[in-house]
């Protein structure tokens, strides 16, 4: 008979579920700095953590020590640019406590782990969980937290995106982890119904450099990029568009198509013309509302040149300044939604940031701790998907990849004990 679960342990369990499973449940605030209940639950976990000393104890993986290092960056930033009247001090302070948070995952991961709860169990089971809400949220007898409705998949997450990112992670982990072909489909099948174009080619880009690193056979080898060239097609053909439901001329080749036209553009004299700002509130009364209808008049794709305009604006104004330059305008000057990681982190936390951000990202690919290599190629997933979206800000994105990373932690350590 095994010895039940002390409750501190039952209760982190019980946390973990919960920001899993449950939709995002708002108590106030605005936007990203909003409190959510998750945050409630999370900051009563870290103290558990605090009280049991696992703050002290638990190993710290080199990405997490990068991170850190990232973390420090940015709240210089929003201090100084707080003070300097660039972006709401509390406010940037906010988006700065985010990331903080998202680290709680990491000793959820290894102390629950360590304490022999079935995490993974767990998360098969939010496997079966979001494909259920998906497939009622299609045929509208769920509600849809996402803009797009029921014609884009989004589960429990925020968006398309955040589940592409979470289909994603089924993919690494049934595909190279468990090697489940039947559930990796699955977990693809869930991929083409969120449509997200950059995270169907960075899962293409993972599973071959995947594949090709774990087989010697040269037909196997062909077979599969065969394969891969059947899944874009079949990603080109039937995956889902926010514009019309079953529409050809949107299909996802059709908006790949469309995405050629950007190469027409005359960047040099756009970037020229693009005004620069000094403060957030600036910037999103100016270029962030005004870039929707500048996209439209220019003849080129418009989700790709919403992201030109508004891109092309936040690095002019971060390169306008040595401070700016050397620390970003602060984290929040973008907005929630800069659509696109990098220049993201470029313009909230300058060079310095990026320079953090890329160890940490480095750390992470290389140092995962993961034997089978699966860790690894979720990450190149959401490294392809950051160059586009905001994957990192990603709520669930975050979770899954600090999750799996103290798990992994605490997996190398038993190796190392028992070498």
């Amino acid at each position: 008979m095994t010895n039940p679960l002390p409750s501190s342990i039952r209760f982190l369990y019980f946390v973990l579920l919960w920001c899993v499973f449950s939709f995002k449940v708002f108590l106030g605030g605005v936007g990203e700095a909003g409190l959510r209940a998750d945050d409630l639950l999370l900051a009563i976990a870290f103290a558990i953590f605090v009280y049991r000393g696992d703050i002290a104890r638990v190993p710290r993986s080199a990405a997490f020590r990068a991170y850190i290092a990232f973390i420090l960056v940015s709240g210089i930033s929003a201090v100084w640019n707080g003070l300097s009247g660039r972006v709401g001090l509390v406010y940037s302070t906010l988006f700065v406590v985010r990331l903080v948070e998202y680290m709680t995952f990491y000793y959820l991961g290894y102390v629950l782990l360590e304490n022999g709860v079935r995490v993974w169990r767990g998360l098969k089971a939010y496997f079966y969980v979001v494909w259920g809400v998906v497939l009622l949220q299609m045929f509208h007898i769920l509600p849809s937290a996402s803009s797009f409705g029921g014609s884009r998949a989004s589960g429990n997450t925020n968006g398309p995106y955040e589940l592409a990112a979470v289909a994603g992670f089924f993919f690494c982990y049934f595909g190279f982890r468990e090697r489940k072909k039947l559930y990796a489909a699955g977990s693809f099948g869930l991929l083409i119904l969120t449509a997200s174009r950059i995270t169907f080619a960075g899962t293409i880009i993972a599973f071959l450099k995947g594949y090709f690193s774990r087989t010697r056979s040269k037909i196997k080898a062909v077979s599969v990029v065969v394969l891969a060239v059947l899944l874009i097609w079949a990603g080109a053909r039937w995956m889902p568009t926010a514009d019309e439901d079953d529409a050809p001329s949107n299909s996802i080749g059709s908006r790949l198509v469309k995405s050629a036209s950007l190469m027409s553009v005359d960047y040099v004299s756009l970037f020229a013309s693009i005004p620069t700002y000094r403060t957030s509130a600036e910037y999103i009364s100016g270029m962030f509302e005004d870039s929707g209808s500048r996209a439209v008049e220019v003849e080129a794709d418009k989700s790709g040149m919403l992201r030109v305009f508004r891109w092309a604006s936040l690095v002019k104004s971060t390169a306008g300044h040595a401070d700016s330059m050397l620390i970003g305008l602060g984290p929040s000057f973008g907005s929630a939604a800069v659509d696109g990681y990098f220049v993201r982190v470029f313009a909230e936390t300058g060079l310095l940031g990026v320079a953090t951000f890329l160890l940490f990202l480095w750390t992470m690919v290389r140092r995962g701790n993961d034997e089978t290599g699966a860790f690894s190629e979720f990450i190149i997933i959401l490294i392809v998907t950051g160059c586009f979206i905001d994957i990192f800000a990603s709520y669930k994105t975050m979770l899954l990849l600090w999750l799996w990373n103290g798990m992994n932690e605490y997996e190398w350590g038993q190796r190392e004990k028992c070498a």
